[in-house]
This record gives C-alpha cells, structure tokens and sequence, in this order.
C-alpha cells in the first residue's frame, strides 16, 4: 500500500498517512505565518522520499500547487491572466501567475481529493509548467 508523507514549510510538522481532512485543516485553518517558514514556504507531500505535491500561499487566501508525477504540473484556470506574484524557489525569485492560483477551499479540495485518490482532481485543470500558455518567466525577476 502507497503511504503519503505530509510535511509541514518549516518542517516541523510531519504527519504519517495523513488524511484528507487533516490536510484541508491545515490549508483552511493555518494563517499566513504558518506559511511564511522555512526554507520555500512549502508543504509537500511525499510518497517515500519522492514529493509528489506541494502547497504554497504565496499571498493571503491564495494557493499555487505543483504536481511531480509524470511532470512538473500546476493548475491553470484558462483565464490567460498574466498578473503575477513572485515568491521564492530556493533562495530565488519566483514569478507565479495569477492565473496558476486557487483559493483555499479548491486547495482544499484538490488535497483532499488526492490524499484520498492518489490521482489528480480532475475538477481543475492540469498542464505541464512549460505549457502554460504565456511567457511565465518563472525564475525571472
């Protein structure tokens, strides 16, 4: 049986086999600090030692999630808005569209769904970070 890992942006919270409820509390119910730690600010979820979907809030009451299972992938409503936000990756700048986020009750939602599914939600839509359909820049500044 696949087990997931959760781990906390600072680290300090790890969870064996968490539940879809137990990740969309955090998602709903952590406040901007709780995101603003560590190294990204990132949540992940990891099969073994393989991360397979992170979480950032990079501003108040929105989310980017990545996937890493056949691809980097994220959400991307279709919109073509290309208003961005820059976070940080790694110590660098990182420009993440607008239009890659969700609010928190779809990060919620795709969490919750993929804890319980292991598969994508298929009520949002996927694409290849190379495809989404503008000039990104993701690591520009």
């Amino acid at each position: 049986m696949t087990k997931l890992h959760f781990e906390s942006p600072d680290g300090s919270t790890q969870i064996a086999s968490p539940t879809a409820q137990q990740i969309a509390d955090i998602i709903l119910h952590s406040d901007a600090s709780y995101w603003e730690r560590g190294g990204n600010g990132q949540a992940v979820l990891s099969i073994g030692s393989m991360p397979v979907m992170s979480f950032t809030c990079p501003v108040k009451d929105s989310f980017f999630i990545e996937t890493y299972l056949d691809d980097r992938c994220v959400i991307y409503d279709r919109s073509g808005r290309q208003e961005h936000v820059v976070s940080e990756l790694g110590g660098d700048p990182f420009r993440i569209p607008l239009a890659c986020m969700v609010t928190p009750q779809v990060a919620a939602q795709v969490a919750s769904q993929f804890v319980q599914t292991l598969q994508l939600p298929n009520f949002v839509h996927w694409v290849p970070m190379g495809d989404v359909p503008f000039n990104v820049g993701w690591y520009d500044e």
